[in-house]
C-alpha cells in the first residue's frame, strides 16, 4: 500500500451521537461514520501496552472508491498496532496509510468516547 505523507486532520465528531472520523488528504476531506463498539474495543486494546497486532474499525456506511478503485467497497479501516506507532489504512480514491504515535491515537479515541458520552448526556 502507498503511504500518503500529506497533511491530515483527525477530529472527533458527534453528529447525531455517532462517532465519525475525518481524514484529510491533499485537498480532499473524508468524513467516515464508524461503529462505536469498535472504537471502544480499539481503546481497550491500545490501553494494554503489551498488545501488538491488527484490528479493524467498521464503517457504518460503506465507502465506495472512485478512479482506479471505482466500485471498490470499503467496509472498515485497518489498524496495525506496533509498540510505538499505529497505522490506519483505508482505500479512498487510492490506498492511503496514516501513521500516528500510539499515544496520540489513544488520546484521540479517548477524547472521542468522552465527546460521545457528553453528547448523550446533553440529549437526555
Amino acid at each position: 500500500m502507498m503511504t500518503d505523507k500529506f497533511k491530515f486532520e483527525m477530529t472527533p465528531e458527534t453528529a447525531n451521537v455517532e462517532p465519525q472520523i475525518r481524514l484529510r488528504v491533499r485537498d480532499d476531506e473524508y468524513c467516515l461514520a464508524i461503529v462505536e463498539e469498535d472504537l471502544a474495543e480499539a481503546l481497550l486494546l491500545l490501553g494494554d501496552r503489551e498488545w501488538l497486532g491488527t484490528l479493524t474499525i467498521r464503517l457504518k456506511r460503506p465507502l465506495v472508491g472512485s478512479g482506479m478503485f471505482a466500485g471498490c467497497c470499503t467496509n472498515s479501516l485497518l489498524v496495525e498496532v506496533d509498540a510505538r506507532t499505529v497505522s490506519l489504512s483505508v482505500i479512498l480514491d487510492y490506498p492511503v496509510t496514516f501513521s500516528y504515535s500510539r499515544l496520540e491515537f489513544s488520546r484521540y479515541l479517548r477524547r472521542a468516547m468522552k465527546e460521545l458520552s457528553k453528547a448523550r448526556r446533553s440529549k437526555s
